[in-house]
C-alpha cells in the first residue's frame, strides 16, 4: 500500500473516531463566523462558541481543504493549525482562486465539538495588504492641495488590476471627506478644496472590488496644508477706566482669536493701534507673544478708533475697529432692560436679558468675571446679535461669585450696561463677622460688625446670629440680612462671651468671639472710692506730724546716760 494510500486511510479512521466522540456533543456549540485570506500568504478563520463556558475548551484544531468550485467532491488539503484563541491561520497559500473548506475541532474537558462544514469561494474572501503612503506634502502651487503618493505592496496580474480600488480619507477637525478611486494605473493623486494652513490626517485602504466584505486595514499619515493670510479679523472689545494725570485714559483692548478655518495657519502675533479723531496722535502695541489676548495703551481724552490685525507667516488679517468715545461724552445710551441669572449646575449659569424700550440695538456685549476681578486676563466676554437673549455661561467653579453683565451695541457705539451677581452653587462662607464693641452700660452692649467680604462668602447672606454665653448659658438672637449693628439689653453683670455668625443657604461661618464685662463698674466703685479716702487720711496724718514743733519757754535735760534730752 502506498504512503498516499495509507495517510488517506488513517485520516477517514480518525474523522470517523472523532464522529464517534463528537456525536453526544452539539455542534451549535461551536461555528466559523468568517474566512479571510491575505492573497498569496496566508487563511485566517474566525469562530465563536455558544453555551461553552471558556474554561472547558483547551484548544481548537483548525482544518482547511481545497475543492473545485464546480463538483466540491474532492478535497485536497490546504494546511492545518492549533490555537487556544478565537482565530487561526493557515499558510501559505498559492492562490486564492479556489474554493474552500474549513472545520475547526475544539478539544474541552467533556470531550471533543466538530463545528459544520464551512464552504467559501476564495475570490470572494480576499482581503488585500494595506497600501503605503510613499509621499504627502503641501502643494507648491496651491495652498489648498495636498499631494499623495502610494504604492501597492502587492503585485497583480495586469487583468486583475482593474479590480483594485482605493478608498481615502481626509479628516481635520472632526471634519472627514472621502473618495475611491482605482488603484492602478497611476498611484499619485492631489486632493484639493481644503483649508489651508489646517493639519489633515490622510488614511489609504485597498479592496478587490470583486469582495465587497472586506477592506485592507487603513494606513494613516498627518501632514499640515500650506499657511495663507487670515481671511477674517479677530473679534475686538474694550475696557475704558476714568481720566488719570495729564488728560490720559488707560484703555484695555481684549481681543478673540479669528476662528477656524478663517485663521488659515497659526497666528505669530497680533498688532493693535488707535489713532485720535482730533489729531494725528497714535498709540500702538505690538503684541508678539500669540498666546495674550489683550493690550494696554494710554490714550488722550479725545474721541478715537483703535485697530487690531492678526498675523501668520504669510500674512496679516483684516483690521477689526472699535469706537473709543470722547471722556466727556454724556449721550450715553440705555442698557438692557433687565437682566436674570440662573444656576444650572455646578459649572454652568444661564444669562437672559431684555433689550432696552424704544431703541433698535445692532447687538449685545455679554461680559463676566470672578469677584474680586484679578486683571485684564480674568475678564470673559463673549458678542451676541441684536435677536439673542440669552446664553449659558460654562467652565465656572461652584462657591465663586461672577459678576455678570450685557452691554447694548447700537452700530459702532456703546449702550450703557446692566449687572447682576451670582454663584453656580452657593456654599457656606469660608470666615465670620469681625465684631466691634461701641458702648457699655450696665445692662446692655452695643454691637457693630463689618460684613464678610464677597469672594470669602461664597453665597448669598440669608441672615445673621448673634451669640452670646455667661456661665455656661448661651443664647443666640436672629437678625435680618440688611442689618450690622445692634444692642443686646436687659443683661445681668457678668462677663460675656459675644460672636456673630453670617449664614448662607448653604450653612454658616461664626467670627471672633470678644470678652465683654457688663454691669461691674457699680460694683467696683465702692472699693476704689475707700481706698481713695484711705490715702487721703494718711497723707493729712503725715501732714500734721510735721508741723508740730516744741514749746519756746521749756528747758532742756539730758538723762543719766547722757544720751535723750528730757523736756521739763
Amino acid at each position: 500500500m502506498s504512503s498516499r494510500a495509507a495517510l488517506l486511510l488513517w485520516m477517514c479512521f480518525a474523522d470517523l473516531f472523532l464522529y464517534t466522540v463528537t456525536s453526544a456533543l452539539p455542534s451549535s456549540a461551536l461555528s466559523i463566523t468568517k474566512c479571510v485570506i491575505i492573497q498569496y500568504t496566508n487563511i485566517t478563520c474566525y469562530w465563536e462558541t455558544t453555551n461553552l463556558h471558556p474554561n472547558n475548551s483547551s484548544s481548537y484544531r483548525l482544518q482547511i481543504n481545497k475543492t473545485s468550485c464546480q463538483s466540491k467532491n474532492s478535497f485536497i488539503l490546504v494546511g492545518v493549525c492549533e490555537t487556544r484563541g478565537s482565530n487561526c491561520s493557515v499558510q501559505p497559500i498559492d492562490s486564492a482562486l479556489h474554493c474552500f473548506h474549513a472545520d475547526v475541532l475544539a478539544s474541552t474537558s467533556n470531550g471533543f465539538i466538530r463545528s459544520p462544514p464551512f464552504f467559501f469561494e476564495g475570490v470572494n474572501a480576499v482581503q488585500l495588504r494595506p497600501p503605503q503612503i510613499t509621499h504627502l506634502r503641501p502643494s507648491a502651487n496651491r495652498s489648498e492641495c495636498l499631494e499623495v503618493i502610494w504604492r501597492i505592496t502587492e503585485s497583480f496580474p495586469k487583468k486583475e488590476r482593474v479590480f483594485i480600488r482605493l478608498q481615502m480619507e481626509c479628516t481635520t477637525h472632526g471634519q472627514t471627506r472621502s473618495q475611491t478611486v482605482q488603484a492602478f494605473p497611476l498611484e499619485a493623486l492631489q486632493l484639493c478644496d481644503l483649508h489651508p494652513g489646517s493639519k489633515y490626517t490622510v488614511r489609504l485602504r485597498v479592496q478587490d472590488r470583486r469582495v465587497q466584505e472586506h477592506w485592507s486595514s487603513w494606513t494613516s499619515v498627518e501632514t499640515t496644508t500650506a499657511e495663507r493670510a487670515p481671511s477674517a479679523a479677530p473679534r475686538i472689545w474694550k475696557q475704558i477706566h476714568p481720566a488719570g494725570e495729564a488728560g490720559k485714559r488707560r484703555l484695555t483692548l481684549h481681543w478673540k482669536a479669528v476662528p477656524w478655518p478663517e485663521v488659515n495657519g497659526v497666528v505669530i502675533s497680533y498688532s493693535a493701534w488707535c489713532h485720535s479723531q482730533l489729531d494725528s496722535s497714535r498709540w500702538s502695541c505690538a503684541v508678539t507673544n500669540a498666546s495674550k489676548s489683550f493690550c494696554v495703551l494710554f490714550v488722550s481724552d479725545h474721541p478715537c478708533v483703535c485697530s487690531l490685525t492678526a498675523i501668520n507667516s504669510v500674512g496679516a488679517s483684516p483690521a477689526a475697529h472699535i469706537f473709543i468715545p470722547a471722556h466727556t461724552h454724556t449721550d450715553e445710551l440705555p442698557p438692557p432692560q433687565n437682566i436674570s441669572v440662573t444656576p444650572l449646575d455646578e459649572t454652568q449659569l444661564k444669562v437672559e436679558w431684555t433689550a432696552s424700550l424704544n431703541q433698535s440695538e445692532s447687538g449685545f456685549m455679554l461680559q463676566w468675571t470672578s469677584v474680586p476681578h484679578i486683571g485684564p486676563s480674568d475678564l470673559y466676554w463673549e458678542p451676541f446679535n441684536e435677536t439673542a437673549r440669552s446664553f449659558v455661561v460654562t467652565g465656572l467653579l461652584p462657591g465663586v461669585p461672577y459678576n455678570l453683565s450685557v452691554v447694548s451695541l447700537f452700530g459702532r457705539r456703546t449702550g450703557g450696561e446692566i449687572s447682576a451677581i451670582a454663584f453656580t452653587q452657593e456654599e457656606a462662607p469660608s470666615v465670620g463677622p469681625q465684631l466691634t464693641v461701641l458702648k457699655i452700660s450696665s445692662s446692655s452692649v452695643s454691637l457693630k460688625w463689618d460684613p464678610v467680604p464677597l469672594e470669602k462668602l461664597h453665597g448669598f447672606i440669608q441672615h445673621y446670629s448673634v451669640l452670646w454665653s455667661i456661665n455656661g448659658k448661651e443664647k443666640s438672637e436672629q437678625v435680618d440680612a440688611g442689618v450690622c449693628q445692634m444692642s443686646l439689653g436687659g443683661l445681668t453683670a457678668g462677663v460675656y462671651n459675644i460672636s456673630v455668625k453670617a449664614h448662607t443657604a448653604a450653612g454658616g461661618a461664626v467670627g471672633p468671639w470678644q470678652m465683654v464685662a457688663v454691669g461691674l463698674e457699680d460694683v467696683q466703685v465702692i472699693p476704689i472710692l475707700l481706698c481713695a479716702l484711705l490715702l487721703t487720711f494718711l497723707i493729712l496724718i503725715i501732714a500734721v506730724c510735721m508741723r508740730v514743733k516744741p514749746a519756746t519757754h521749756s528747758k532742756k535735760s539730758w538723762d543719766r546716760s547722757g544720751l535723750w534730752p528730757v523736756i521739763r
